[in-house]
């Protein structure tokens, strides 16, 4: 029986349970990596490296340390293991191995939970235990790593008919109680010499000990016997002669698995010459024991990985690619060897010397995959973004521009209706993270506004960005999403108007770098979100800065003192204008009572020192010049002001 949960899901506990339960032994390879990490030999040490990183451990170590618990505990009766198999050439390893030593694999239990519930239990255990890798980067990497890699084998199992899955978001012993329960169908009782697993009413399944005897005898399983490599080559040649069929399934279960590949219509020839060189070089190198370290990696997949940078296809699809493939061509491999006659101890060799050659290449390829990769993504992305970065300089100065090519280059739509976006980080630091979460955040708010497609993102400096929204034909955009998206405190942002086509790309643009110097004109804090709409006086008046001041202290005389009382009269003021005079409105709107309302315009009125009537377009642009520009547009209040009963109570 097999365990399946991220980590945190509590698969150490229940399997210890369940063991008790069924009277068989609980294998935690987890354990067993972490016993041979702390008895510091050179496998323990690579162990401990894997888990400081939150990777996997490579696959011939994992085999190695398990294969001789897993047989002696079958041997004696059962078990349950928990923690591996990891990847979907393991488990076909696993199975295989299984087939020759007559063992079955008949229930796997997967335990399930969110990633916020697993997230808390790791870090709350790391406190608890001390564990050095259970940091929060490295917990978000194993959660990310099982996703991606032990994720597919609850389709490979489901497929198989013997999954079963339990909630993991309870306590203890809730989820145990579950899976008693979803197990209770199931005949899992030791007899005698077999291990008896199968539904009531079915024919169990035995597990001869015959078969385990040669190898618990010698648990160290040899792989360097000469039987053992000739073996592997007799396998490798034998694979050979199939070679067509083994490229062609290799190729086409990549393409089915990935969709993203599948797609990429114009590199599927490259692909398929990437599937087969790779085949290849395994395939010699496993008949002739190549030395690995001095494999290049075929041409063929060096530039399918350059390819796949430069059209931004994500590394993980690159990557998933060849955990694929690594896959289905171990099963043909491992399906070869159950056509050759051997002793199970060589076979348990050869089958681990096997997935050690191939695991071994595949990380090796994956290392110049991803090197190649990530050089080459650098070169395009600084080539792309300076081309973009040109196209959009064009497009601002109102140049004549191919609309068309403008929009290749761009990967965005300019014959449409969008919103010219300025963000910036109020406490930036001045690194490239900052660029980062700004990204993330604009997408955050295209997200929220309904946006028909990803925004156009341009990096300012190191702590701003322009961005426009595309809005598809709606010609509506309600700033609201900035709050409503997640993000950080620090992050603001200005929006222009909506605006259509190419001039309105412009337009829109302009307004938002507008709006930006009404936000950071008022000084700190500047609001998360400002609209052009809502400062378009203020940013026109702004343009000449040096006389918005004495033309603001002018108009509005007193009633321009920089304290609370005042603050206090100009803002009544501003609704009352704004609502066209109504007291009544004005007291909805400030939840005041109407006589304060009526007391506040007046001692307004009475500061400004003149009647409303008079300039009152005046009045009210002065008015949202302060709202918005504060104490810089502002005279400072005097000894009298400050001593005003009225001051300090109106």
């Amino acid at each position: 029986m097999l365990l399946l949960a991220p980590p945190g899901a509590g698969k150490g506990t229940q399997g210890e349970r369940l063991a008790a339960w069924l009277g068989v032994r609980h294998i935690a390879a987890g354990d067993l990596l972490r016993a041979e990490a702390q008895a510091g030999t050179a496998r323990g040490r690579e162990i401990a490296a894997c888990q400081a990183r939150g990777d996997l451990v490579p696959d011939q170590i994992v085999f190695g340390l398990l294969i001789p618990v897993v047989v002696e505990a079958a041997a004696r009766g059962g078990y349950i293991l928990d923690g591996f198999p990891r990847t979907l050439a393991q488990a076909t390893a696993a199975a295989e191995l299984g087939t020759r030593l007559d063992v079955t694999l008949q229930v796997v239990v997967s335990l399930s939970a969110p990633e916020a519930v697993l997230t808390k239990r790791l870090l709350a255990r790391a406190g608890q235990e001390g564990r050095a890798d259970d940091t929060a980067d490295v917990i978000r990497h194993r959660l990310q790593v099982f996703t991606e890699t032990t994720g597919p084998l609850i389709a490979y199992y489901q497929d198989r008919g013997i999954l079963v899955t339990v909630d993991a978001d309870q306590p203890p012993d809730a989820v145990t109680a579950e899976i008693q329960d979803r197990l209770s169908g199931l005949s899992l009782a030791p007899q005698g010499g077999l291990v008896r697993l199968g539904r009531t009413g079915s024919r169990p399944v035995s597990l001869p000990l015959r078969n385990l005897a040669g190898v618990c005898e010698n648990p160290q399983v040899d792989m360097d016997r000469p039987a053992v490599a000739e073996l592997m080559s007799e396998v490798a040649a034998a694979v050979t002669r199939r070679v067509d069929v083994v490229r062609e399934d290799v190729y086409e279960t990549i393409v089915r698995e990935i969709p993203q590949l599948r797609d990429d219509k114009p590199v599927l020839a490259l692909l398929a010459s990437s599937v087969d060189s790779n085949v290849d070089t395994c395939l010699q190198i496993m008949q002739h024991r190549i030395d690995l370290s001095a494999v290049p990696a075929p041409a063929a997949a060096v530039e399918y990985a350059r390819r796949l940078a430069q059209r931004g296809t994500p590394l993980t699809a690159l990557l998933r690619a060849y955990r694929v493939g690594h896959a289905c061509f171990t099963d043909w491999v491992l399906k070869e060897l159950a056509q050759h006659p051997a002793d199970a101890e060589t076979v348990s060799a050869a089958t681990l010397s096997m997935s050690r050659v191939v695991a071994g290449y595949i990380d090796h390829i994956s290392e110049q995959m991803v090197e190649a990769y990530g050089q080459e993504r650098e070169i395009w992305l600084r080539n792309r973004s300076a081309a973009r970065a040109a196209r959009i300089r064009n497009l601002l100065s109102g140049e004549r521009i191919d609309v068309s090519a403008a929009e290749v280059t761009l990967g965005y739509r300019l014959r449409q209706y969008h919103v010219g976006v300025v963000c910036w980080a109020g406490d930036a630091a001045g690194t490239t993270e900052e660029i980062t979460r700004l990204e993330r955040a604009t997408s955050h708010v295209a997200g929220e506004a309904g946006c028909h497609g990803d925004p156009l993102f341009l990096p300012r400096d190191e702590s701003s960005a322009w961005a426009w929204l595309p809005l598809g034909g709606r010609d509506e955009f309600d700033a609201a999403a900035a709050d409503k998206a997640e993000m950080d405190d620090d992050i603001h942002f200005a929006f222009g108007d909506v605006a259509k086509g190419t001039k309105g790309f412009r337009v829109t643009h302009q307004q938002a770098i507008a709006a930006q110097a009404v936000a950071l004109a008022a000084g700190s804090p500047a609001p998360r979100a400002v609209t052009f709409s809502q400062v378009a006086p203020v940013a026109m008046m702004l343009t000449s800065r040096e006389l918005l001041r004495p033309w603001v202290l002018s108009t509005l005389a007193g009633l321009a003192t920089d304290d609370e009382h005042h603050a206090r009269l100009r803002e009544t003021l501003l609704v009352f204008l704004h609502s066209g005079g109504s007291y009544k409105t004005t007291a909805e709107r400030l939840m005041l009572h109407k006589n304060t309302v009526q007391y506040r315009v007046r001692k307004a009125q009475e500061s400004i020192g003149r009647p409303l009537g008079d300039n009152r377009g005046d009045i009210e642009l002065a008015l949202r010049a302060t709202h918005w520009l504060g104490s810089s547009v502002l005279g400072p209040a005097t000894a009298s002001d400050a001593e005003s009963p009225r001051a300090r109570s109106g």
